[in-house]
C-alpha cells in the first residue's frame, strides 16, 4: 500500500528502446512533477533511426501495446 500511495503522486514516464521496428527494452521512470518528466522526454526521445528511444508520460494502470513510436 505504501508504494502505491507514493506512485499516485508521481508522474510516470514509459521509456521504450529498440532497433528498427522492434522494442528491445522497456523501463519506467517516476518524477516528482510534470515539468521534470516533460524535460526528460524531450531530451531522451530520438528516432526514427536504426536505434531509437521514445519516452512518454502515461497514466497509472494504462495498458500500452509496445511498438516503435510514430514520430510523424
Amino acid at each position: 500500500m505504501i508504494k502505491q500511495e507514493k506512485m499516485m503522486g508521481s508522474v510516470i514516464v514509459l521509456v521504450t528502446e529498440g532497433k528498427h521496428e522492434s522494442v528491445d527494452y522497456v523501463k519506467v521512470m517516476l518524477f516528482d512533477n510534470r515539468t521534470l518528466a516533460l524535460e526528460f522526454c524531450k531530451v531522451n526521445n530520438r528516432g526514427p533511426k536504426k536505434n531509437w528511444v521514445y519516452a512518454e508520460i502515461i497514466d497509472a494502470g494504462t495498458r500500452i501495446e509496445l511498438g516503435q513510436a510514430d514520430y510523424n
